[in-house]
């Protein structure tokens, strides 16, 4: 929903599985900004840097199941077991 409550869609073209998250930060080549899919049944919380973050603080933030509208950059190691995908 946008800022004036007019309802969206988000629609991705592009995506692929979070990988090797139990052992290291996630991030795209090129600091590529990206949205995240949680694919299990309960919603997950995350550490990430947000997109348009000028330091590398991590921020602890809550992802539904299904597509999720934050843009960001960096997830960090997490061991708990989750199925996500990245997608912009």
């Amino acid at each position: 929903m946008t800022r004036s409550g007019t309802g969206t869609s988000l629609q991705v073209p592009r995506f692929g599985a979070v990988t090797d998250l139990a052992t290291a930060d996630f991030a795209l080549p090129g600091n590529q900004q990206f949205n995240i899919k949680n694919e299990g049944t309960e919603e997950v919380t995350l550490e990430v840097i947000p997109a348009d973050s000028e330091t590398e603080t991590f921020v602890s933030t809550k992802f539904a199941v299904g597509w999720n509208e934050e843009i960001v950059r960096k997830i960090k190691t997490n061991v708990a077991s989750m199925t996500l995908k990245w997608g912009y």
